[in-house]
């Protein structure tokens, strides 16, 4: 598995396949600040096959912001390779990334199913569950890096 850095429109049609596939194409998920100087864009390849994605923005807490703060939006991985660690080296990837900009902390809105997952790599949750457009059950969490 090599984990490298690419560009936002690599990482938005598995974006689109994994966490939006009702949407109408992967141009229709740009997330905002999808292609700022500072965004990290990283994709897990096994090969030639990109078989996971994970984006992270300079993008301040909403409710208790720090100078510093990064925002974990979109990681992905295909069916069938998800529980095989493919998740971990994305959020180490993103950790380089935001120690090499500076950053402090990291937090994401994660879906429900993925808290486990979050938690076990540091984060804490903050607050009850809530639903995101398109009535997704998510979970803000947080962690330093």
């Amino acid at each position: 598995m090599q984990i490298r850095r690419i560009d936002a429109a690599t990482v938005r049609p598995l974006r689109w396949a994994v966490l939006r596939p009702e949407a109408p194409d992967a141009e229709s998920i740009v997330f905002e600040g999808d292609d700022a100087d500072a965004a990290g864009h990283y994709g897990a390849f096994d090969g030639d096959d990109l078989v996971g994605v994970i984006s992270v923005f300079a993008q301040s807490h909403p409710d208790l912001p720090e100078p510093g703060d990064w925002r974990i939006r979109g990681m992905a991985v295909v069916d069938g390779r998800r529980s095989s660690g493919i998740g971990g080296l994305l959020l180490d990837a993103v950790d380089d990334h935001v120690r090499t900009h500076g950053g402090g902390r990291i937090w994401c809105n994660a879906r429900t199913p993925a808290v486990r997952f979050y938690a076990q790599r540091g984060f804490v949750t903050e607050g009850d569950e809530f639903l995101t457009a398109g009535d997704r059950p998510h979970h803000r969490m947080i962690r330093q890096v």
